[in-house]
């Protein structure tokens, strides 16, 4: 009697664990899939280095029909996020007072992809005496 209860208990045990290392692998999975992908970084003038605020940051989806995928703005330090699925874009930085750049940058899925850039000032559209 004593060895049939105790291989119940272990059958019991046994399916716990089971159902504990699924429900740690299920968690695991999910935090990976939840990891978000895209552009960071930040924009600063190239002669001084000071952060450019209220910079637009594009991003277009190479291969689709043109659209705009994605747009963030630089807050006051210069520093930007543009979340992106998956993919290759054309990310472009334009400012009113700075030249634009542009940048071919794959993301993947694995998390956030650094495009720091350094613009440099245009006359153009601003009021020289």
């Amino acid at each position: 009697m004593r060895l049939a209860s105790e291989s119940r208990c272990l059958q019991r045990s046994s399916k716990q664990l089971l159902r504990f290392g699924l429900l740690i692998l299920l968690i695991a999975s999910s935090t990976a899939a939840e990891r978000p992908s895209g552009v960071r970084g930040r924009v600063v003038y190239e002669l001084d280095g000071q952060p450019l605020r209220d910079v637009y940051v594009l991003a277009y989806l190479i291969g689709g029909k043109g659209e705009q995928q994605s747009i963030a703005h630089t807050d006051s330090t210069g520093h930007y996020e543009l979340p992106l699925a998956p993919g290759v874009y054309d990310v472009m930085i334009s400012s009113v007072f700075a030249n634009p750049t542009c940048r071919k940058i794959e993301v993947s899925p694995d998390g956030m992809m650094v495009y720091n850039a350094k613009l440099t000032v245009s006359l153009i559209g601003m009021n020289v005496d």
